[in-house]
């Protein structure tokens, strides 16, 4: 790596482990920090980056491979285990955003919001609620993308968050205003785009 220096910006680096001939984690670790990086991504929980991130305080996003979303969209409990093996199991490590699947393709989305609600449900039983639970979605699903404004989707809406006690992360709340009292109230739900 060139030298960098961050200065007071938070910078991160995606950390792909699928390759050969690989620093060993702790060397790629000692790099990122010498090059003044704060964040860093990694696709799946490796136990090797993870240990070695461990105490750095280099803030880590870390994945849920697309291969264990129908476990975890599933069941709550496997959700549980993952984050008690991937997460709890570190400690020392600043995690700051579960991503749940990566690019995951339009076809298989189903499992994607239940596992993200189980995810989040288990972070939050952990103690473990600072951490966000979000995905990477590919910009393939998006059938048209620039400009902004013109977006469509061409597969319909995944189904409806699951009720729970707490708002779902994936819960849309409409924003809130001032009145001239000073407090807040919440604006109605703009009405659902007609299909």
């Amino acid at each position: 790596m060139a030298g960098f220096n961050a200065g007071a910006a938070s910078v991160g680096v995606c950390y792909g482990t699928s390759g050969d001939n690989l620093p060993p984690a702790s060397t790629v670790v000692g790099m990122l920090r010498e090059n003044g990086f704060t964040v860093v991504r990694l696709y799946w929980p490796d136990p090797a980056a993870l240990a070695a991130l461990a105490g750095t305080g280099i803030k880590v996003v870390v994945g849920a491979p697309n291969d264990v979303l129908p476990a975890l969209a599933a069941s709550e409990s496997a959700a549980a285990a993952w984050v008690r093996q991937n997460i709890q199991a570190h400690p020392l490590v600043t995690f700051r955003y579960v991503v749940v699947g990566n690019e995951v393709p339009a076809g298989e989305t189903a499992h994607l919001v239940p596992a993200m609600e189980n995810v989040h449900a288990a972070l939050a039983a952990a103690g473990l609620g600072h951490v966000k639970v979000t995905t990477a979605i590919s910009q393939g699903t998006i059938a048209v993308h620039l400009p902004p404004s013109a977006t469509r989707s061409p597969t319909p809406p995944p189904a409806p968050c699951r009720p729970r006690a707490s708002p779902p992360p994936c819960a849309a709340r409409p924003p809130t205003r001032r009145t001239g009292s000073g407090t807040r109230t919440r604006r109605p739900a703009p009405p659902s785009p007609a299909t």
